[in-house]
């Protein structure tokens, strides 16, 4: 289920929603399923580019940091980090 429309609604000002388990269920009995997934076709043209670029730069920096593959927490961190960075880089995104 699709929560950003549950929070975007808990938020608003002045919202007639008291508790997350009530706003679901008048979401769903007002505007059926569809209203809890319309904003998905957006989450996703958001997030696979970001995703993308952080596996790739991951697997980049792994085999800089890394080279034989054996486990390392620091190489780990370190390919995180710069992986996270390249990627919000990237996509305008902190």
């Amino acid at each position: 289920m699709e929560t950003p429309v549950v929070k975007q609604r808990m938020q608003m000002y002045n919202s007639p929603y008291k508790a997350v388990l009530e706003c679901m269920v008048k979401i769903y009995r007002t505007e059926g399923v569809r209203a809890f997934y319309r904003s998905y076709t957006t989450q996703l043209t958001m997030n696979v580019p970001f995703q993308s670029i952080h596996f790739m730069m991951y697997e980049s920096m792994q085999n800089l940091t890394n080279p034989d593959n054996q486990y390392n927490p620091a190489a780990h961190m370190v390919s995180v980090c710069m992986c996270r960075r390249s990627s919000c880089s990237c996509n305008n995104t902190s």
